[in-house]
């Protein structure tokens, strides 16, 4: 009797130690049903009020933002009576379920080794170099050896007496490759480098999804491999969770140039497109009356040189101001009372077509440009388009008689800035230092924190070390009534005017940020960057069907 005695004891002891540890569930899971109704009665009056007939994709998007943003807000209300528990310290105690029991998101990823070797040889414009990178990445395609052995064996059968050192042992690199290394020693520290930047990618993927709030998330790296497993119960956000996996976290601050500065020289090469596309027309109406003359090569070079006279004429065709735009919107127009106007102007703008050039206009209808470091807006539909003129060789040939080869960048914002997130600003970065290399970058900052600006809207502090404090000092300092631009991974989010010299290694970055985004920025930076860019090359959303399977099983045990 006493032994059974005991044994009840104990099963109610059980018993109320597992209702305990169920409690949290429940109360979590009444939240997070509370979450879900509110963001749709939100979703549905937002749908009413704008009469829009939204795609169910940014629906859903809408909608987990909303839910997000509930989540956020109770965080820290009272949930569990009497203990006096919180939502998120609930959400810590409650029963982690698996992947297979509550479904979520399984990826493999893998570190690009090659843009690490680029890096490391600061992307080197060696022709052998260059000619390696692509043959070592050709025989990866066939083989089971690592990138770096391929790479080594590429060099040595373009130019066996070509020299990694002269590559490697750069300004960046100085400390780490000897300059009297030979190829074996320069290929055995690359190596040793790819090595760390996987183990590093691992450590820094594990802290921006202990940041992300997962429970329980597996983390693991295959066995002598540069690919890394990572599995995240729950998530019901996947397109947050690539980018928070994939965005290596390169943060940089650059000077800008001006719209001013920038202005003639997109009006030039939108003048000279324009002229070639008028060749190419006219080339494409008059080839077969051309084709039909005799001595087709003397007609040829006539030809040239027409098209060189009408080059120079054209671009030479400018008001006594100098303003190449004069054909692209008419002064004297007054329904001009915005920079979108320009482009519905009934002509040939290669360029401004897809790009509307910052300008505005004065109650006289008289354009003017826009003062800051936005030189342009377009769509997203437009932006490969934009990018394409701008990489193009009028571009380069225009940017390297203008401001010099290489001096010059174009970065898109990273969000868009008008209210139907449609448009996107385009920034003229300006290029000084050797390699193509920011003032200052990131590896500063030593946290990140979601803060509110003076309007409320949330926006991301950044604190740094005292070196760091000292680079941004004397950054600011120089750029008195400039704007710095603030980049992460190749992407502006914010490129405010500098009023004075900032000191204590302090700054901020804003923008057009939900409490959600806002939070995973800084997390993403806390984290700190990947040493190499890591690509998730397999993913699969899992749902709870599998485990639901072997809890129905579990229960159809007990029955005869």
């Amino acid at each position: 009797m006493q032994n059974k005695g005991a044994i009840w004891l104990f099963t109610i002891l059980l018993v109320v130690a597992c209702l305990y540890e169920m409690s949290f569930s429940f109360f979590t899971g009444g939240i997070e049903q509370e979450a879900k109704v509110v963001a749709t009665q939100k979703l549905d009056s937002l749908l009413a009020a704008t009469g829009e007939d939204m795609e169910l994709g940014k629906q859903d998007s809408l909608r987990q933002g909303f839910e997000a943003d509930y989540l956020l807000s109770e965080a820290n209300e009272e949930v569990v009576p009497f203990i006096g528990t919180t939502y998120k310290r609930a959400k810590e105690k409650e029963i982690n379920l698996g992947l297979d029991l509550q479904g979520g998101m399984h990826v493999t990823m893998e570190v690009s080794v090659p843009a690490l070797v680029r890096a490391l040889g600061s992307n080197s414009a060696n022709p052998t170099f260059q000619k390696a990178l692509t043959l070592a990445e050709e025989k990866m395609l066939g083989s089971t050896d690592d990138y770096v052995t391929l790479f080594g064996q590429s060099i040595t059968e373009i130019d066996p007496n070509f020299k990694l050192a002269a590559v490697f042992h750069n300004m960046n690199n100085k400390e780490k490759f000897p300059r009297d290394a030979d190829n074996a020693a320069i290929i055995q520290i690359i190596r040793l480098e790819a090595e760390d930047a996987v183990k590093r990618t691992e450590q820094v993927l594990r802290k921006r999804i202990d940041n992300l709030g997962v429970v329980q998330p597996k983390i693991q790296r295959l066995t002598t491999s540069d690919r890394i497993v990572v599995e995240l119960p729950g998530i019901k956000d996947p397109k947050r969770v690539r980018k928070i996996l994939q965005g290596t976290a390169k943060l940089e601050f650059w000077e800008t140039y001006d719209n001013s500065d920038i202005y003639e020289l997109l009006g030039e090469l939108n003048q000279v497109l324009k002229v070639k596309d008028s060749i190419a027309n006219l080339s494409k109406q008059d080839t077969a009356a051309i084709a039909a003359l005799d001595g087709l090569e003397e007609v040829s070079a006539e030809v040239e040189e027409v098209v060189a006279q009408e080059i120079d004429s054209t671009l030479n065709d400018s008001d006594e101001t100098g303003n190449l735009f004069s054909d692209l919107a008419s002064p004297s127009d007054s329904s001009s009372d915005s920079t979108a106007d320009i482009s519905q102007e009934d002509v040939n703008n290669p360029l401004f077509e897809k790009l509307v050039p910052a300008l505005n206009s004065d109650e006289n209808g008289q354009l003017f440009k826009v003062e800051g470091p936005v030189v342009g807006y377009a769509t997203v539909k437009n932006i490969d388009a934009v990018n394409a003129y701008l990489e193009g060789p009028e571009a380069i040939a225009i940017i390297t008689r203008t401001v010099g080869r290489g001096k010059i960048k174009f970065l898109w914002s990273a969000q868009a800035f008008d209210d139907n997130n449609q448009f996107y600003q385009l920034y003229a970065i300006k290029v000084g230092a050797r390699n193509a290399e920011a003032p200052m970058e990131g590896d500063a900052v030593t946290n990140a924190r979601v803060d509110t600006d003076p309007l409320g809207n949330p926006e991301v502090t950044l604190l740094m070390n005292s070196t760091g404090a000292k680079e941004w000092a004397e950054l600011t300092a120089k750029n008195v009534g400039q704007n710095v631009a603030i980049v992460l991974d190749e992407f502006v989010y914010s490129a405010p005017t500098v009023q004075s010299e900032i000191k204590g290694g302090r700054s901020s970055i804003s923008g057009r940020f939900s409490p959600e985004e806002a939070e995973d920025l800084a997390n993403v930076l806390k984290a700190g960057k990947l040493p190499a860019p890591a690509n998730i090359i397999e993913e699969a959303i899992v749902g709870p069907s599998l485990g639901a399977e072997a809890i129905q099983s579990g229960l159809r045990s007990f029955w005869p």
